[in-house]
């Protein structure tokens, strides 16, 4: 199976959702932001404090070439890594892109549903996209 990309906001169920996934799907998770901060052996704020944000957006984007060559993965970003039309080309060609708008492949409404049902919309919706493959 290609890989998800659940993209949201900080602190919005991200990884929650993404566990409640895993328990209908055999995929690893990845959690963008956990990876890059260990690759870059500091904290989010820290490098966004000591480098900007243009360098967390390249970390980002780095690590993101990487990771998405390999195959059935969630993988957990923040909103920021459609900032990048590059970051949007490599998750569109490895995966399907689930966040809160209909600007991505499946759109969910996070306000309304618990992460539970997310997940099972989820679900429900790369079965009718045929994207359970």
């Amino acid at each position: 199976m290609n890989n998800i990309y659940l993209i949201g906001f900080t602190d919005s169920g991200k990884k929650e959702v993404a566990s409640k996934l895993q328990k209908f799907l055999p995929l690893q998770i990845l959690n963008l932001n956990d990876a890059i901060e260990r690759v870059e052996v500091m904290s989010l704020t820290e490098i966004l404090s000591k480098k900007g944000e243009e360098a967390l957006r390249a970390a980002e984007s780095q690590l993101l070439s990487i990771i998405s060559k390999e195959n059935n993965q969630i993988i957990v970003c923040d909103e920021g890594i459609v900032s990048r039309k590059d970051n949007i080309d490599i998750m569109t060609a490895t995966g399907t892109l689930i966040g809160a708008d209909d600007s991505f492949d499946i759109a969910i409404d996070i306000n309304n549903l618990n992460e539970d049902e997310m997940a099972s919309e989820i679900v429900k919706q790369l079965a009718l996209t045929g994207r359970l493959n």
